[in-house]
């Protein structure tokens, strides 16, 4: 008897932006093919376990067939698993205040309408306070929550922010934009958003 001969398959998956599914893209190769014999793969499908992002994840590969004129000859041993990351999805938002009558308070209302937000899932916006003196904000330009604590990956910049929190000295709009701004890009690029 002329026993098939075992191959294995190395398998590599892709990482990819948080989308809502299980979804994954990855290759194939084929380790153990005798030199010059006529052997591929086909059909291989990459399955994340799960749709979450987080790193290091589990992708399963189910499917793959070999196809090729000596394919006959070779059994395939796959993979359990190979290894990627979802990465989190970014998201923006558009923010709304309303106006009042003058009642003599900083105390505002508006909304925040997030935009991205990947169709069947639920997120929402919290801990944002609306007020007339500007939004509160840290030395890095990052908003802060009701708490004080920066909210992770939202910034501000423009000519009002932070004008009572932390008794900025009155400039013209422009200039207090700019400095603004440019502290909101270098610490949105500093964390990688």
């Amino acid at each position: 008897d002329i026993l098939k001969k075992a191959l294995t398959l190395t398998a590599t998956a892709n990482s990819k932006t948080y989308d809502g599914t299980t979804n994954a893209t990855g290759s194939v190769s084929l380790n153990g093919v005798v030199a010059g014999e006529t052997v591929g793969t086909t059909g291989s499908v990459f399955t994340f376990a799960d749709k979450n992002a987080g790193t290091g994840k589990a992708v399963n590969v189910t499917g793959t067939t070999l196809p090729g004129a000596d394919s006959g000859n070779y059994t395939l041993t796959l993979p359990a698993s190979a290894l990627a990351d979802i990465l989190q999805k970014a998201l923006t938002a558009t923010v709304s205040a309303n106006g009042k009558i003058y009642d003599g308070t900083t105390t505002a209302t508006g909304s925040v309408a997030l935009n991205g937000v990947v169709s069947g899932d639920t997120v929402s916006t919290g801990g944002i306070t609306f007020t007339f003196g500007g939004i509160e904000i840290n030395g890095d330009a990052q908003v802060l929550n009701t708490g004080g604590k920066p909210i992770h990956g939202v910034f501000a910049s423009g000519d009002i922010v932070g004008l009572f929190f932390h008794n900025y000295p009155s400039c013209p709009g422009q200039t207090r934009n700019v400095v603004f701004s440019r502290l909101a890009g270098r610490h949105a690029a500093a964390q990688g958003l």
